[in-house]
């Protein structure tokens, strides 16, 4: 094998020597270190000597002995670089620094950790004797920084169960915490972070909609003039607080880049972030499109969005993509523009074009040519395919306006005060109701980038002093859950708790409102609508998902006939407004109805209506009929079981679903209606009872089950993906237990 040494580097300018080991220099920390250091990087020239070494390396038995040959041969001879400093020498050169877990030996898992050693002895040939709890991973078991990369995997692999990205292994009781759950988040609170400037918590003027914007870029500057240029906007762990005016300074120098694009839409894969709203509105100044493209729905759906949208340039960050681990294909990969960059390209020119233009604010569009008008497509999103291919879903700025004007009017009640938002971009909710309620609707934003990091979440509600909450039902759910553990005093800021995009169980309603004491709105919608329709008020009765919006009408309709139907009865949702879209990209047909001379949309779900108020019962697509013509709700079965058999913990997915046959052929025979479920002990003849103790008809029971590894998820993780299910016409029956 061929080794290869490089001498003289450490301590240049392309080393870490002057950065203390930081990888990623903010402008602050790179404009510093030419103020103290700038003769040794310009005028200083270092010899820098390669050195090839053959070395067999074939006898070493472990990775700890060939680790310590290859310190060995390196030492051999001497690396100073700059006069008066110690030589440098290969030492632990693959050590992960970290801070440990604390885990007693009484929570250790005798069987994961005998697990965890038979690995170690099996992989890297450890002599089992001088294993303990304690043995450090590098030095008495030979794993290299490629290793510890490797473990990190198998415990995914093997015990399904994730890593924060802060959590560092050191010792042999560092992977058994892993393997355990211990690691999958860690308190990072004592680590160095961003202050919380006093501009953050500093009085403003109460919450107004831009009246009178055509464009959300001019929803923007109408809200910063109003709330003052200095006001703080937004803020994130990386960036700090960001003003109004700093903001603009942003937008303005990256759309310069982005307007000499050739292309008309640009891809955007970032989550949520300062940056990533930064980005959405430069494109919009620089006169284009911008694709929000969804990550988490596997790469086949990724692939066929961009294809769709004929993107051929997509915004996104390294870091994000190597914590995120995103599967690209070869030619996604080619379209990526890592911001990181592209801040190089800003320039001298750049910054100063960006801070004189953000001081004359009313030239900004004249300077950059911006036309756009209110019906103009200002994003592109996609449906979630949870039950066909994605679509994608031009929205123009009447229509996303009008949802954000329609969400300010819902949380009236609401105090004025802080948001933290946590939902990328991609996701209509996090779209519409926390990036643009942010600098549309002048609400004060932290953005969240890992949704997941529930105990972080719950911290940083008490350090940034937030009083709004919106998310899923589902990560609300975990979020409170991590308040019971890290303490309910840090929720203790909280106003009011919003959700949406998935069905909130009432049992979270009277968590939120009885245990919590805090204000709950809830929100009906789709991304055809941008996505709000319907919200429940604060200080009204909490009646299905709330009354319809601003400007928006709901009705509902006899299914057969198309007529609307009194109030108590069940039928199709028709929706009109100025959010719903002009229809899908590609000519994907859209199911749009005339009644009494009106356009509705049908967003394929059923419901009925109570003085006003919208309530749910499921999607159209999952009813059947049986053999005499009466309906069969297969949500409402779902939802049953669900609640007869949840997840055995708050972090897991469900335990059942309910597929039901749609190929029968046979008009005399009922649809065959299967349970899904990833646990054996669930019977046919359990799902049942359960069903019956509930009220439900006969013509609703299950009438077979299959066992299957997991239940597949939507790629946020917030729906199951009924198409993925197995078709019980279709499925081989020696796999069935049947009633």
């Amino acid at each position: 094998m061929l080794v290869v040494n490089i001498y003289g580097l450490w301590g240049t300018i392309y080393s870490r020597f002057w950065t203390r080991g930081k990888q990623v220099l903010s402008q602050r920390h790179r404009r510093a270190l030419l103020r103290k250091y700038w003769l040794q990087f310009i005028f200083r020239r270092v010899k820098v000597t390669l050195v090839f070494k053959e070395m067999d390396l074939s006898g070493y038995q472990t990775a700890l002995e060939m680790n310590k040959a290859l310190e060995d041969q390196y030492n051999e001879r001497p690396d100073p670089v700059i006069p008066g400093r110690a030589e440098m020498r290969a030492q632990d050169d693959f050590v992960v620094s970290a801070s440990h877990v604390h885990m007693d030996d009484a929570e250790v898992d005798p069987a994961i950790y005998q697990k965890v050693v038979d690995r170690l002895v099996k992989k890297y040939g450890v002599d089992r004797s001088t294993i303990d709890l304690d043995s450090d991973l590098v030095h008495q078991c030979g794993i290299d920084s490629l290793g510890m990369s490797e473990e990190v995997m198998w415990i995914g692999d093997t015990f399904s169960q994730d890593i924060d990205e802060s959590a560092k292994l050191e010792t042999v009781r560092d992977l058994v915490a892993a393997a355990q759950g211990y690691l999958a988040e860690v308190d990072t609170s004592h680590q160095k972070a961003k202050h919380v400037l006093p501009i953050w918590n500093a009085p403003r003027k109460a919450r107004r909609f831009p009246d009178g914007a055509q464009t959300l870029f001019q929803a923007f500057l109408m809200t910063a003039r109003y709330q003052g240029w200095d006001a703080a906007a937004m803020a994130d762990e990386r960036f700090g607080v960001l003003t109004y005016r700093q903001v603009l300074e942003r937008v303005i120098m990256f759309a310069r880049i982005i307007q000499k694009y050739p292309e008309d839409a640009i891809g955007v894969m970032l989550p949520a972030s300062t940056m990533a709203t930064i980005t959405l509105f430069a494109i919009l100044l620089s006169g284009k499109k911008a694709v929000l493209l969804n990550w988490t729905g596997g790469q086949k759906n990724l692939d066929h969005c961009i294809k769709m949208s004929g993107v051929h340039r997509i915004f996104s960050s390294d870091v994000f993509l190597d914590k995120a681990n995103v599967p690209l294909s070869d030619v996604t990969a080619e379209m990526i523009v890592p911001l990181e960059n592209m801040r190089s390209q800003v320039g001298i020119s750049g910054l100063i074009m960006g801070k004189v233009l953000a001081r004359m604010s009313p030239m900004v569009q004249w300077y950059f040519g911006t036309k756009a008008q209110s019906g103009d497509v200002a994003v592109i999103l996609f449906t979630s395919g949870s039950e066909k291919a994605p679509k994608g879903v031009p929205l123009s700025h009447r229509n996303i306006l009008s949802n954000v004007k329609g969400a300010m009017s819902a949380i009236s009640g609401a105090a004025e005060g802080r948001l933290l938002g946590f939902l990328p971009v991609f996701h209509s909710f996090g779209l519409s109701l926390v990036t643009l309620l942010c600098l549309v609707g002048g609400v004060p934003t932290l953005f969240e980038a890992d949704p997941k990091r529930f105990k972080h979440i719950v911290r940083q509600i008490k350090k940034w002093n937030i009083q709004m909450l919106p998310g899923t039902a589902g990560l609300i759910t975990s979020i409170l859950d991590a308040a019971d553990q890290v303490g309910v005093e840090y929720l203790a800021s909280l106003d009011v708790i919003m959700t949406g995009a998935q069905k909130t169980p009432q049992s979270l309603k009277d968590r939120i409102t009885q245990t919590f004491r805090k204000k709950f709105v809830e929100g009906y919608g789709f991304t055809e609508g941008a996505p709000l329709v319907t919200m429940t008020r604060i200080g009204e009765p909490l009646i299905g998902v709330g009354r319809s919006i601003e400007g928006t009408e709901v009705l509902v309709v006899d299914i057969e006939a198309g007529l609307p139907v009194a109030d108590g009865v069940q039928g199709r949702i028709l929706v009109s407004g100025p959010g719903i879209f002009a229809g899908y990209l590609a000519g994907e047909k859209v199911s749009f109805i005339n009644v009494a001379g009106k356009r509705y949309y049908m967003p394929g779900d059923l419901g009925f209506m109570t003085n006003g108020y919208l309530t749910i019962t499921g999607r159209e697509s999952r009813f059947g009929k049986d053999r005499s013509g009466e309906m069969i709700n297969y949500t409402e079965i779902e939802d049953v079981l669900a609640s007869a058999f949840p997840p055995l913990s708050d972090e897991s997915g469900p335990r059942v679903a309910i597929s039901a046959g749609k190929d029968r052929t046979d008009e005399n025979k009922d649809p065959r209606i299967m349970l899904c479920t990833i646990d054996v002990a669930i019977t046919v003849q359990m799902a049942n009872a359960a069903l019956k103790d509930a009220g439900l008809h006969r013509r609703s029971f299950v009438s077979c089950r299959i066992v299957l590894a997991e239940i597949p998820m939507l790629g946020g993780g917030m729906k199951v993906a009924h198409k993925s299910l197995p078709n019980p016409d279709t499925v081989d029956e020696s796999v069935l237990e049947v009633a």
